[in-house]
């Protein structure tokens, strides 16, 4: 019998008996090397409101293993463009020492006011049609304003290594392939005071977060 035949043999034999695939040979192991963290948000244990964008929020772990897991940024810049008098995207989170390259696609003078501590601050204008690239090596989230038009305003999320995720429009976020280990956890939603707690990831299996935002600590209020 050829080997083709033998092993389809074993996975007919696995089945008529009532075994897993996992349990015939060859099969992929049943426990993974990794973990994922999952979850979801709410504030005051609500997930309904009609106002929040839960996609434009950034779930991220922290810890030394997971920065030096992190592959380095991509050489291709990641992209804000400034379109219909607004920044697109409203929330970009990119890894420390990443390039983000600016865009004005509209007919009109655009400015980026970037109020950056940790990161180079930096406050030009941008013509129409034009582009330009600037580096972000440090972790820090940074509001950028354009003060020609006072109504657009956008956040760059700077995360110290590549374990994070931006919830689904119902709240709902995965971080996959995490390597074991006890970190920290965060969630940052604009307009509200970020959270943080520790979160122990094992291999194999699914850690969840339910993150809840205190509406009586909304920031502005």
């Amino acid at each position: 019998m050829t080997p083709l035949r033998t092993t389809l043999g074993l996975v007919a034999l696995a089945a008529l008996c009532g075994l897993a695939l996992a349990d015939a040979p060859n099969a992929e192991p049943k426990t993974s090397a990794t973990g994922v963290l999952r979850g979801r948000l709410t504030i005051d244990g609500k997930s309904e409101f009609r106002r929040i964008k839960w996609n434009e929020a950034v779930i991220n772990l922290v810890g030394d293993v997971l920065t030096a897991a992190t592959p380095p940024p991509p050489a291709e810049p990641a992209v804000m463009d400034q379109k219909d008098i607004a920044f697109v995207p409203h929330v970009l989170p990119v890894v420390a020492g990443a390039t983000i390259e600016f865009r004005n696609t509209d007919a009109c003078m655009h400015n980026i006011h970037a109020e950056s501590d940790s990161n180079p601050p930096f406050n030009l204008g941008l013509v129409p049609g034009k582009n330009t690239r600037r580096a972000f090596p440090e972790a820090e989230v940074i509001e950028i304003l354009c003060n020609v038009h006072a109504e657009m305003k956008a956040w760059i999320v700077v995360l110290p290594n590549a374990f994070f995720a931006q919830p689904s429009k119902e709240g709902e976020f995965r971080i996959p392939a995490v390597p074991p280990g006890t970190y920290k956890v965060r969630a940052w939603l604009e307009n509200f005071a970020p959270l943080q707690e520790q979160v122990t990831i094992r291999a194999g299996e699914e850690t969840e977060w339910v993150v809840n935002f205190d509406s009586a600590k909304r920031l502005g209020r």
